[in-house]
């Protein structure tokens, strides 16, 4: 087992697209690292440099303390998972996990005890004689984790191995693959597009976008603690609601946010914990806020905390068991910085020309989770109760995170 460093690592392709920019990474030794972002974000090319599958441009990459820039793939002491499995479809289950094993020249008594083993802890033992073409898409992707865990790396690189399966099977399979790495402990770096599994699967997650670091952080800080509005929009389902709003200073000392002419007062706790608020009194901030801060105001909560209140008319709702989501217009600006263009135009281009059209008018939609049991409708007002203790604040021309006072 080893620790892996990205040091200023760039790439350069021959045409000059920059893949990654700069990188600097310390991943623990026995560490689960997953690296998260859209399409394109180089995410993959990070993970195939560390694999020595791409030449890295600049910088240094290491593997425990040794620099591996230009070692080949063989002598990196790594073996990776990839996407399509790349199994031999005329070997058995046995022979597909051995292979490597084989080509080592490892004894025949040795090889089998760790065909086994490995066997035994992805429970494929039922099925070592069999070829992969009768196994399930789960299956087969055990195998190919055990193809890796038999060579008891000192890394494991994993590129997206389980967007092939179906939504149940992921969810069943990234709790077991969560499961051997812990009880392997094995150093493991994951890419993946799918931020439900990057958020329940890594001890941290970095976020990249256009090949620079984000932001690196356990997956409980990136959620609740963004750094700037393109972790704040990528993170979470639905993506954290982004409004621009005035901070205004009252003449006792308190502060409050405006939206529109809707006032919401702020904790003096949660000014105290961003000093760098005080900056903006009487300028425009970017307002961050959850879905889940937003509720009911007809309904009463035991854990209702400080909240405030704004009113909007409901746009639709959409009612998925055990909540439902629901879309309210309020008088507000929405964000419509670039970050949030992007990502907005990766899921549908209607979603950009809508924000756009908010934006002339000054009118945005907040998504709020409310219970299963609510009745509003389209159409309807609706008051929002808002757990102002969960506000988060972005500059609005840098859109990083407004903490500290420098």
């Amino acid at each position: 087992m080893a620790s892996v460093t990205f040091d200023e690592v760039t790439k350069v392709y021959p045409n000059g697209y920059v893949g990654i920019r700069d990188l600097s990474l310390d991943i623990a030794d026995g560490e689960l690292l997953v690296l998260v972002g859209p399409s394109g974000c180089g995410k993959s090319t990070a993970l195939r440099m560390a694999a020595g599958l791409e030449e890295i441009t600049g910088g240094e990459l290491r593997i425990g303390d040794r620099v591996v820039n230009h070692l080949p793939p063989k002598d990196r002491d790594i073996a990776m998972v990839f996407q399509n499995y790349a199994l031999y479809p005329h070997m058995s289950v046995r022979q597909n996990i051995g292979f490597a094993l084989k080509l080592a020249r490892v004894p025949k008594d040795e090889l089998n005890q760790r065909v086994d083993e490995a066997a035994r802890l992805l429970q494929l033992e039922p099925w070592l004689d069999s070829k992969p073409g009768q196994l399930s898409g789960g299956q087969r992707q055990r195998v190919a984790m055990g193809r890796a865990i038999v060579r008891d790396p000192a890394v494991f690189l994993m590129d997206e191995p389980l967007s092939n399966l179906d939504a149940k099977l992921r969810v069943q399979m990234r709790t077991e693959i969560s499961n051997l790495q812990q009880s392997l402990a094995t150093t493991t770096i994951y890419v993946t597009h799918d931020q439900v599994e990057a958020m329940t699967m890594g001890h941290r997650v970095a976020v990249l976008k256009d090949g620079r670091l984000q932001q690196v952080a356990p997956p409980e800080v990136l959620y609740a603690e963004p750094d700037n509005t393109f972790v704040a929009a990528f993170t979470g389902s639905p993506s954290m609601n982004l409004v621009e709003g005035t901070l205004q200073r009252g003449p006792d000392g308190g502060h409050s946010i405006e939206l529109g002419a809707q006032r919401l007062e702020l904790p003096p706790e949660l000014v105290a914990s961003r000093p760098g608020l005080a900056a903006y009194a009487g300028k425009p901030v970017i307002v961050g806020i959850r879905a889940e801060a937003l509720d009911d105001a007809g309904v009463e909560r035991l854990d209702a905390g400080p909240v405030g209140t704004v009113t909007g008319i409901v746009e639709r709702r959409e009612a998925l068991g055990a909540e439902i989501l629901v879309h309210v217009e309020i008088e507000a600006r929405p964000v419509v910085t670039d970050d949030v263009r992007d990502l907005a135009a990766k899921s549908d281009e209607s979603v950009v020309a809508k924000l756009e059209q908010q934006a002339a008018v000054g009118r945005a939609t907040l998504v709020a989770r409310f219970d299963p049991h609510s009745r509003v409708r389209g159409g309807e007002q609706v008051t929002l109760s808002v757990r102002t203790d969960q506000l988060q604040f972005f500059d609005v021309d840098s859109g990083l995170a407004v903490r500290g006072s420098g």
